[in-house]
């Protein structure tokens, strides 16, 4: 049951039965780690340099293989993959 049709049901407002957000452990660090790293940076001050690097090597990587003339068609698989993988270790951090 929805939501909507449950406090319809109860005569209650949707606000007073919403769940209060909890932040997890590795939610409190990376803002703790934004937070530490200062007002005075960049936009992107908070990553650090391997991190750069590592963004740098893969965007390089990306124009190397679509100047290479592969097929489109293989690079769709290799760009789906990729992002597949990436998708995949972000949900298990």
């Amino acid at each position: 049951m929805s939501e909507r049709r449950a406090c319809r049901t109860l005569g209650q407002a949707r606000a007073t039965q919403r769940k209060v957000p909890r932040a997890t452990e590795f939610e409190k660090r990376l803002v703790a780690r934004i937070i530490e790293r200062g007002e005075g940076r960049c936009l992107g001050g908070f990553v650090s340099w391997k991190t750069w690097l590592l963004i740098l090597g893969m965007m390089a990587m990306g124009w190397a293989l679509r100047r290479s003339g592969a097929p489109f068609w293989v690079i769709g698989v290799l760009y789906a993959g990729i992002g597949t993988a990436l998708v995949t270790a972000s949900l298990t951090t």
